[in-house]
């Protein structure tokens, strides 16, 4: 018996095996064969032909038998076209944040004496039904603590797929190019593509993101009094490509291109703790009385503020000693931060007087 594998054009076939074998008795033989599409064109059927012959060697009768395998060749590839547009922008936001200071004193006026012409007289005096105006003085600074800069690129690469036929192995690439003193520096994007990896005929997508560049930019343009220095007008682009393996009349992986010029923006300036809260809490003894006790004043910068206020001496005890304390407490808007300082008035009241007594030599 032999065995012939007949292979149709444009294939290549082997077996393992192809006879004569020499039987004795009936016999199940085993064959394989490998086949190879040479060039075959997509979408193709041909018809593979494996043919046993044996042969009685007695009377040479012959007997044969045929098997036929469809070979079925793989769809053609479906071609489309794309197209990328880029667009980009640059943000630069700039923060300047503040801290506050705040210190408090007092003067006293006796005599008629005025705010302009005060006298240092920490302590004071009151009889009974006796009033003094006590003048105060509140400082209220502030100093930039701290200046940061940001710069954020916001990009987006628009990819469409102009043919009828879905994208395959889509690939969209980003870079940001900045030529700064005749030296060229690049920065690759990772682009997400997780939402949409395959275009459909005629469908459009834009790939966005938005990444912080300040350490990449301050890297190459440097700061000069703690400002970037921009001065020297680097040349900055953004670059896109986008690829696909189906593109019509193009082998593998093809690309196509867009770029923008990017320009250095001015700073969007954010403020922190530019404003702040000022109360002034009176705290008054037993037996005495004043006329204003808290105020409150909203500072849109630094400053000082004066005001007087009056102590009026109603029913306290004679002999002792008071303390009027007054605090400035001064409370950032943006992070709340509270600063405070203490003015505290010193009053003593006259010795008490001794009626119906009499005084004897001890």
């Amino acid at each position: 018996m032999v065995d012939a594998l007949y292979c149709p054009e444009s294939f290549e076939c082997v077996t393992s095996d192809n006879g004569p074998w020499v039987l004795y008795d009936s016999e199940l033989i085993y064959l394989t064969a490998e086949v190879t599409n040479l060039d075959a064109g997509c979408e193709q059927e041909r018809c593979l032909v494996n043919k046993a012959t044996l042969t009685e060697l007695d009377t040479c009768q012959v007997r044969e038998d045929c098997a036929y395998v469809n070979l079925v060749t793989g769809p053609c590839p479906c071609l489309t076209t794309i197209t990328v547009d880029k667009s980009a922008e640059l943000r630069w936001e700039k923060v300047i944040e503040y801290d506050w200071t705040v210190e408090k004193s007092f003067e006293v006026l006796t005599n008629g004496q005025t705010p302009e012409a005060l006298v240092a007289a920490p302590d004071l005096v009151l009889g009974p039904g006796q009033t003094s105006k006590i003048c105060y003085e509140i400082v209220a600074d502030r100093e930039i603590a701290n200046v940061t800069h940001t710069f954020w690129l916001e990009g987006c690469v628009r990819v469409c797929n102009t043919g009828d036929c879905p994208t395959e192995g889509l690939v969209v690439e980003d870079v940001f190019v900045v030529v700064y003193n005749g030296v060229r520096h690049e920065l690759k994007i990772e682009i997400d593509m997780t939402d949409k990896p395959i275009l459909g005929p005629g469908e459009c997508y834009d790939y966005k993101y938005e990444i912080d560049v300040t350490e990449f930019l301050l890297g190459i343009l440097g700061e000069r009094n703690d400002e970037p220095a921009v001065e020297g007008a680097p040349d900055m682009s953004n670059h896109a490509r986008a690829g696909i393996t189906n593109f019509e009349g193009r082998d593998g992986l093809y690309f196509v291109y867009d770029e923008v010029e990017v320009a250095v923006p001015e700073p969007v300036v954010k403020y922190i703790d530019e404003k702040a809260t000022l109360t002034d809490l009176e705290t008054v003894p037993d037996g005495f009385e004043m006329d204003i006790v808290d105020r409150l004043w909203y500072l849109d910068g630094p400053g000082t503020i004066r005001f007087c206020k009056n102590v009026t001496n109603v029913d306290a005890e004679c002999g002792r000693t008071y303390y009027l304390n007054d605090t400035a407490r001064l409370v950032e808007n943006d992070t709340g931060a509270e600063h405070e300082d203490d003015a505290s008035v010193v009053i003593t009241t006259p010795e008490c007087e001794c009626r119906g007594c009499t005084r004897t030599i001890g």
